[in-house]
């Protein structure tokens, strides 16, 4: 039976998604509602990220006919909170640590009996451990947002084995205890099962859905006028170069200012744009400063709208030490703009392609100096990429409409096979 088509047969359907439901697939079928499914997404804050924005997303188009939502969220701050649909009721934790969280999402969820609790960036340990005492009709499903095993590697490089194992046995709570644990790359879902070795019922929970990206709205906002004086001091024999993300560790931006040393050597008017905030942006700064690149690299801070940036660069950075599936890159690609990316642990290579969209840097150990040649690679070869067809390709696998309806679907099937 084509995986399609109706279901006349509702224990038909109940078989099939016990049977195969997982397996990192993701199976479609129609809309089996009768009545408003409620749903409560748990999210920390609103700090502007991609994995916000893809909680945005989400939350903008879900179809309200058939689903009704609410928002638990562990601070209610962030610059994306004004982006939160006004008709959807919020709730505050107070949980600024997400341990914090566990006793009033208990209570919340007792409370409020939602059919579906959506656990999102931060929260899926904590929303684990509180679903023991969750009505016993209400599902969880956490959605992870980086590549486990190297977020892992990050806790032990930074706070040592203790803390690396302490962390290991937590995270590995969210695969026993949720019903559903969403991922957005193949890399992503092997990665998990490889670290912890999971079989069976375990694997078979893990799926993947890819991150959705509102190519009309970023199409709109990328033809604001607001990057014009960025930009009206660069020279115009040096391409534009931005690189959009959280200052923070993670996201490598001491690569990058290091392998444009480099860079500079042999484009001494090179300029990069950097557009972000983070705890690490003081000593990114600082480095800008001792490295003498003030006059190279110019670091504007958050910018609700970045769009407008990109569509006026010519290459755009990502330096990351891992990711789970960059936004930033593939909106890049949504306006035609190639991509520069460290081949860190994510799904990078499920959507560039070296050569062809962009340029893939290899990582460890000469980081920075594989980082800086394939910089200059791609100042020598933007220019000869062919774009629209890789940006219609993006914006054909990566479009709202459809992977919210993937989510409705999963969410509709999830709730009604198990009730």
């Amino acid at each position: 039976m084509p995986l399609d088509m109706a279901f006349n047969d509702y224990n038909s359907l109940t078989l099939l998604l016990k049977n195969k439901l997982f397996n990192g697939q993701l199976l479609l079928f129609p809309k089996l509602s009768m009545h408003k499914k409620k749903i409560l997404f748990v999210i920390h804050s609103f700090i502007g990220g991609g994995a916000e924005r893809v909680f945005i997303n989400i939350l903008k188009n879900i179809d309200r006919d058939v689903f009704d939502i609410e928002l638990a969220v562990g601070e209610y701050t962030g610059e994306l909170i004004f982006d939160i649909p006004k008709d959807i009721k919020i709730y505050e934790l107070n949980a600024k640590r997400s341990y914090k969280a566990i006793i009033p999402l208990i209570k919340l969820v007792r409370g409020l009996k939602p059919d579906l609790v959506f656990s999102n960036v931060g929260f899926g340990v904590s929303s684990s451990f509180a679903s023991f005492l969750f009505p016993k009709r209400t599902k969880l499903i956490v959605r992870l947002g980086n590549t486990l095993s190297a977020h892992l590697d990050d806790v032990k490089q930074n706070f040592g084995l203790l803390y690396y194992y302490y962390y290991f046995i937590l995270n590995r709570s969210i695969f026993y205890f949720s019903d559903v644990v969403i991922v957005q790359s193949d890399y992503m879902r092997k990665d998990i099962l490889r670290i912890y070795n999971l079989h069976n019922r375990y694997a078979e929970k893990i799926i993947k859905i890819r991150n959705p990206i509102d190519h009309k709205n970023i199409l709109r906002l990328s033809k604001s006028n607001s990057s014009i004086d960025i930009f009206s001091n660069f020279s115009n024999k040096s391409p534009k170069i931005v690189s959009v993300g959280r200052i923070a560790y993670q996201k490598g931006y001491d690569f990058l200012i290091k392998s444009f040393v480099g860079v500079v050597k042999e484009y001494p008017n090179i300029r990069l744009v950097v557009i972000g905030e983070g705890d690490m942006r003081s000593e990114i700064e600082g480095m800008v400063d001792r490295y003498n690149l003030n006059d190279n690299i110019d670091i504007l801070g958050f910018k609700k709208n970045p769009y407008c940036v990109i569509a006026k660069s010519d290459i755009f950075i990502s330096s990351s030490r891992y990711e789970g599936f960059s936004n930033a890159i593939i909106e890049s690609l949504a306006l035609g703009v190639p991509v520069v990316a460290t081949d860190c642990p994510s799904g990078i290579r499920e959507v560039l392609n070296d050569g062809v969209n962009g340029w893939l840097s290899p990582m460890y150990p000469n980081t920075v100096e594989n980082l800086s040649n394939t910089i200059l690679k791609s100042i020598r070869e933007y220019q000869s990429l062919s774009m629209k067809k890789e940006r219609l390709k993006v914006i054909k696998d990566y479009n709202v409409e459809s992977i919210v309806l993937e989510y409705e679907n999963f969410f509709l099937n999830l709730i009604e096979t198990f009730e």
